[in-house]
């Protein structure tokens, strides 16, 4: 769903400044019993588990989708009305204390879970039921993670202003089993529009709490359009979920393979039942940087700003409820400057507010707020006389992180920004002349390597080695950019070749060179000049997104041996793969957190199957498979396929296969050693024994 936060809704959904918007805050002191009512019409159900057909990621949760048959919800509030179960989902935060739409008393949850059903005894379809003040029910079930097994401050992980979230491997609380169904399957619908069928039965029906007790009142969806037709019914009673399973949840990704941002939080903004209200937090900062968190806009509630480089860049403070004297502060001389941009990271834990330099792990400020209060949005203005340009890291996660549009003047200038890895994508909206810089410092540097977009009145593109000419590729690109639209360019840079791409990674190549002694690339800069002004998007991936290629990876001979003793592994090709960095063609065989690739490497005296991390740069047991596209068969114990791969061999000659487990919401790459039935996988620093896995098997 691309749409702006709750409170732009209204500008293009005018029924989200209506009177019964969702989600609410449960007064329970207010709540009216109507056990009368209520007990002559009881509330059922009915969910046959084979109802449940498949699972979506849409970009912004996780949905089941039924086909209806035989599910039927009545009763209660709905009274003789009959409603039919279309999907559910779930929404989650990214703690476990926060995550839920609705609160109780102000007491949020871990996560919601939402049935929604249509009004069939009305209308004919779903959508003409959406429309209707009394079209839909929606079963909400509060996910919870059991306070005397909540993790501890310091185990759990802070948040900071760049949301910044690691996938823990602790398993607080109880797994939920009809839940844990569904949480064996994200793996396989990791990013935005991917669907996996539904072939273990799911009763949602098991992920209702066992206590009938809820409340109703009419309301709206949570999100656009908002329509008001939905007769909410909450159960008083919660369910629990382990840490484990909503970090699962956490990991899902926003977007289609290729852009690497993970869905942390989805939880909505809590409404008056009368006058809407939004939830925001600000982040502010100038030659006074001030940072605000709040959570609902109104003057009376709790804020803290941080003011940065404030009182004439001399000193930065955190002020409490917009009221002196400060909370925190300290001397700053000098730590803002116009001429260049300053890193600073502001996280926020359990209260707990710190304040620090890029690449400083203390801060340099701190505060600990003794009424901690919920965050949910950061904004940033500059004052006092000062203007500024802020690039904010949006998201970081396990794969890339985003940053913000940045705009730049009809000037040689770059302006740089750290790189960890092999690969940008760009969006960039300017007449002509948009030029990149790969170095490997903050700065310019000799040698490194410039990209020239639209260069010579919007001509033609180049690749420019040391600011030297003649240019290494020079090609023909009439009318390549605009200044009425952002045009999108995938750059890599892999042992030393240099390909730019029109169109994204999938995109055709525009250029490409490579340098027989290449340089390590640590930083991005880009810039406008002759005459045009820039706009940019910049994303960084974890790993070059760059697509299957029918070539042979450049430089990867092969170095481990083909085959096995005894064994004839076909075509299959092993490469050479170090840092992170893997063939276009690899063998892509689970996920945790990023695309895990098969691959193998020696250990004392074995040649051992593991898996490739491109996040961790390392081979967990290094080559890579590629060269081929292999599929996987579910095997108990030692019965291995006679067509299965074989990926390496024992000290003693025993051929090894590459086998994968589904563990703990991921999907692990490991070996599989005949002689003793099981497959191992590496996991959290131990060695794990499975003996129900699949195995790799050529076509």
């Amino acid at each position: 769903m691309n749409v702006a936060g709750p409170s732009t809704w209204v500008t293009k959904f005018p029924m989200a400044a209506g009177s019964r918007q969702s989600p609410v805050n449960i007064e329970t002191k207010r709540v009216e019993s109507d056990h009368e009512a209520l007990s002559s019409k009881p509330l059922r159900w009915k969910y046959p588990a084979t109802a449940s057909r498949k699972l979506v990621n849409p970009g912004y949760c996780w949905r089941v989708d039924t086909d209806g048959e035989g599910t039927f919800l009545s009763g209660g509030p709905l009274m003789d009305d009959v409603y039919k179960l279309e999907q559910y989902h779930c929404h989650w935060g990214c703690s476990d204390s926060r995550g839920s739409e609705h609160t109780v008393d102000g007491q949020a949850f871990a996560g919601e879970l939402h049935l929604v059903h249509w009004n069939t005894s009305k209308y004919k379809t779903f959508a003409e039921a959406a429309k209707a003040s009394d079209g839909l029910a929606v079963l909400g079930v509060f996910l919870k993670v059991p306070a005397r097994l909540a993790i501890s401050h310091e185990e759990r992980e802070g948040r900071d202003a760049t949301l910044r979230y690691k996938n823990g491997r602790d398993n607080v609380g109880k797994t939920h089993e009809e839940m844990d169904k569904i949480a064996r399957l994200l793996p396989y619908v990791s990013h935005k529009d991917e669907i996996v069928g539904i072939t273990e039965p799911i009763d949602p029906g098991k992920l209702l709490p066992d206590d009938n007790g809820y409340w109703t009142y009419l309301g709206s969806l949570t999100t656009p359009p908002c329509n008001e037709s939905v007769t909410w019914i909450l159960f008083k009673k919660y369910i629990e979920v382990s840490h484990h399973q909503l970090n699962i949840f956490r990991n899902l990704r926003k977007f289609p393979r290729g852009e690497e941002c993970p869905c942390h939080e989805n939880h909505g903004v809590v409404m008056s039942l009368s006058v809407p209200l939004e939830n925001e937090l600000s982040l502010w900062k100038s030659s006074e940087a001030l940072f605000r968190d709040t959570s609902v806009r109104k003057a009376a509630r709790p804020a803290t700003a941080v003011f940065i480089g404030g009182w004439n860049n001399s000193k930065s403070v955190v002020r409490k409820n917009r009221t002196k004297p400060e909370v925190a502060e300290t001397e700053t001389p000098g730590v803002l400057s116009a001429d260049e941009y300053r890193g600073f990271w502001i996280r926020w834990d359990n209260g707990v507010l710190t304040v620090g330099k890029e690449g400083e792990s203390d801060p340099f400020l701190s505060y600990a707020d003794p009424e901690p209060f919920g965050i949910g949005y950061f904004g940033v203005c500059t004052g006092w006389g000062a203007t500024g340009e802020w690039l904010i890291e949006a998201i970081c996660c396990g794969g890339g992180y985003g940053r913000k549009p940045l705009n730049t003047p009809n000037k040689l200038q770059y302006k740089f920004h750290a790189v960890r890895s092999g690969s940008v994508l760009i969006d960039v909206k300017a007449m002509s002349n948009g030029h990149i810089a790969l170095t490997d410092r903050k700065g310019e540097s000799s040698p490194m390597y410039e990209i020239m977009l639209g260069g010579w009145e919007n001509k033609a593109s180049a690749i420019r080695y040391d600011r030297k000419q003649p240019d290494k590729v020079r090609v023909d690109t009439p009318s390549l950019l605009t200044d009425r639209e952002h045009k999108r360019f995938s750059i890599t840079w892999l042992e030393g070749l240099i390909t730019v791409r029109s169109g994204g990674p999938s995109g055709p190549v525009l250029m490409e060179w490579r340098d027989p002694n290449p340089i390590g690339v640590s930083y991005v800069g880009v810039r406008t000049g002759w005459g045009a002004t820039g706009n940019w998007k910049l994303r960084f991936e974890h790993y070059p997104a760059v697509p299957t290629a029918q070539k042979k990876y450049p430089s990867t001979t092969p170095s481990a041996p083909a085959e096995v003793r005894g064994l004839d592994a076909g075509s299959v090709c092993w490469c050479d793969a170090s840092g992170g960095m893997v063939p276009p063609d690899a063998v892509e065989g689970g996920q945790d957190e990023e695309p895990l690739f098969v691959g193998r490497a020696h250990h004392e005296g074995a040649l051992i199957p593991g898996k490739v991390k491109p996040g961790h740069s390392v081979c967990y047991v290094a080559w890579v498979l590629c060269g081929c596209k292999p599929t996987w068969v579910p095997v108990s114990g030692g019965n291995i396929p006679p067509n299965a791969i074989p990926g390496g061999e024992t000290e003693d000659g025993e051929p090894l296969f590459v086998g994968r487990v589904h563990h703990e919401g991921t999907v692990t790459i490991g070996k599989v050693q005949p002689s003793h039935n099981v497959c191992y996988i590496p996991f959290a620093g131990s060695e794990i024994a499975s003996s129900e896995y699949e195995v790799m098997v050529g076509q």
